[in-house]
């Protein structure tokens, strides 16, 4: 019970951050809670096409022909891929909006930590199951 509270109450300080893009704390919370059947491997996650394309072929020459189409190629990467770093530290924003961010990201680890302790010896069950191979194949 005190678990579920714990969960709740992360969600909620998550949903009070009004300033966090909702689809994306969305897919946070749905892979935190998600976290023990992936460690199960009965949920795998998908590799996306673009990225899937790119290493079957990494030395391919784009087949854009002007810059408008090499542009939509660039941005399906970067819709899959985490933002580079130094995009990451471009961000100024006001200490509202970084503690809003630090609740809820401070939320989303609570939820993900909780929901992975449900599985006792996770690493060695994540192991037996090929969920940790997955897991890196997809990274």
């Amino acid at each position: 019970m005190k678990k579920l509270s714990l969960i709740l109450l992360c969600v909620l300080c998550i949903a009070c951050s009004t300033t966090r893009d909702a689809d994306k704390d969305r897919k946070e919370i749905n892979n935190a809670l998600t976290s023990p059947l992936k460690d199960l491997n009965l949920i795998r996650e998908k590799i996306p096409e673009v990225l899937l394309k790119a290493e079957e072929y990494p030395y391919a020459v784009p087949v854009a022909s002007n810059c408008k189409e090499l542009k939509q190629e660039i941005q399906a990467l970067n819709r899959v891929l985490a933002p580079d770093i130094d995009q990451k530290n471009k961000k100024t924003a006001d200490r509202l909006q970084l503690s809003a961010d630090a609740v809820g990201d401070a939320s989303l680890d609570a939820i993900k930590r909780t929901t992975e302790s449900v599985i006792p010896y996770r690493s060695w069950v994540r192991k037996l199951t090929g969920a940790e191979r997955t897991s890196k194949m997809v990274a």
